[in-house]
C-alpha cells in the first residue's frame, strides 16, 4: 500500500471477502483495507467505497482453522433462527498467533 502512496489510518481496519465461500482450493479472496483517501486504480489494486453496515452479526472464534466451516455454519444457523438476512458478503478478519 505504501508503494502506491496510500495512507492507512491507525489502528488499521482490514478484512477479506471470500467470494464463493471458504474453500481450501481455488480460493477467490478480496482483501480490503481502510485508506485515508482513495487513490488511483492499478492492475493490482482497485479503490471503492464499501457501504457502512447499520447492523452486523459478529462471531469471535478461538481455535484451529480446521473448524472454520463448522463455525461459519453455526453463525449462519443463528442468523436464520433469529430472522436476520445477509445483505452483503460476509467480512472475515483473521488473527493468527497470540
Amino acid at each position: 500500500m505504501s508503494r502506491l502512496g496510500c495512507e492507512c489510518p491507525e489502528p488499521g481496519y482490514c478484512y477479506t471477502i471470500e467470494h464463493g465461500g471458504y474453500k481450501k482450493e481455488n480460493i477467490d479472496i478480496e482483501y480490503c483495507e481502510q485508506v485515508a483517501a482513495m487513490g488511483k486504480d492499478s492492475d493490482i489494486i482497485k479503490f471503492k467505497q464499501i457501504p457502512q453496515a447499520a447492523e452486523a452479526v459478529c462471531m469471535k472464534v478461538y481455535g484451529p482453522y480446521d473448524r472454520l466451516n463448522e463455525n461459519i455454519r453455526e453463525v449462519l444457523e443463528w442468523i436464520e433462527a433469529n430472522g436476520y438476512t445477509i445483505t452483503y458478503p460476509p467480512r472475515y478478519s483473521y488473527v493468527d498467533g497470540i
